[in-house]
């Protein structure tokens, strides 16, 4: 069982600030403890630097965190037109039907494009971002598992854990060095 760091209620003439219990683990290092703290002083006092060194301890630790995550590469991602990428798919889906016979979709990235290749269909999406290798995809797999109707107005797609996630929906992916056999070039 934990502890708890309680901030009271405060009011100034135009901003309310109603109490707050924070959970504090039982077992938490110092600097942490401060940045909890420095985080309750800081809602009140948002406009001000700590006086006090060890907020500033604190203060300075959640600045650190952030640069922190900054430094951790983010997964290979690229986005793409919704209405131009649907429009290369529908293309793919109607001179191959998938239903018949399942065949192969690589995707991969090009400086300001994504490459799609279908059998003997090659087409070019204009994209945003980078993906890292050639991604190959079951064509049953990609037309079954994302939907025909995109909400957004750009669709990421993102390579991670061994799936290709195209606008939040996952698909299983093999990557070229598996030695996958295929016949297209």
């Amino acid at each position: 069982m934990g502890w708890y760091l309680i901030r009271s209620g405060h009011s100034t003439r135009s901003t309310i600030f109603p109490p707050i219990q924070v959970p504090i683990p039982s077992e938490i290092i110092p600097i942490e403890l401060m940045s909890s703290i420095y985080m309750l002083w800081s809602d009140i006092h948002s406009h001000e630097d700590p006086i006090d060194h060890l907020l500033m301890w604190g203060k300075e630790w959640i600045d650190y965190q952030k640069d922190l995550k900054l430094l951790i590469p983010k997964a290979p991602t690229v986005c793409v037109d919704r209405e131009f990428f649907r429009f290369c798919l529908s293309f793919i889906e109607k001179r191959h039907d998938w239903l018949d016979e399942d065949y192969e979709i690589t995707i991969s990235h090009l400086p300001g494009q994504l490459q799609i290749i279908a059998k003997d269909i090659v087409l070019h999406c204009p994209a945003v971002g980078y993906l890292v290798d050639k991604s190959i995809v079951s064509a049953r797999q990609l037309f079954r598992g994302i939907p025909k109707r995109f909400s957004r107005n750009s669709i990421c797609l993102q390579e991670e854990g061994g799936k290709l996630i195209i606008g939040g929906y996952q698909i299983d992916l093999r990557r070229e060095e598996d030695n996958i056999v295929s016949d297209y070039p």
